[in-house]
């Protein structure tokens, strides 16, 4: 698995986690979301030469089937109340 790549999983695992706490950014360019993220993080340098493609289709995957993946992991899910309770950023790794 190339560096890059695993970069930009990384980036769509930091750019669900932001949408799943600030709601009103999923209304947002996929491109914006990504670009926010990369000006704000220390590896942005090996990033802004990449094309963003993989990163792009990953999260725009992630959003079209938000739905989908959210009633995958509440079947998951013994207890429904951890699933609620359990932290954004964990539930942001188990979605793309």
């Amino acid at each position: 698995m190339s560096d890059l790549k695993s970069l930009q999983r990384l980036l769509v695992v930091q750019a669900i986690y932001e949408i799943s706490i600030n709601k009103e950014r999923i209304r947002e360019e996929t491109q914006e979301i990504l670009k926010d993220i990369i000006q704000n993080l220390d590896f942005g340098k090996k990033l802004e030469k990449s094309n963003l493609n993989f990163a792009t289709k990953l999260l725009d995957g992630v959003i079209n089937k938000i739905d989908q993946i959210d009633d995958i992991l509440s079947n998951s899910f013994i207890d429904k109340k951890k699933l609620k309770t359990s932290d954004n950023m964990l539930l942001a790794i188990f979605k793309p």
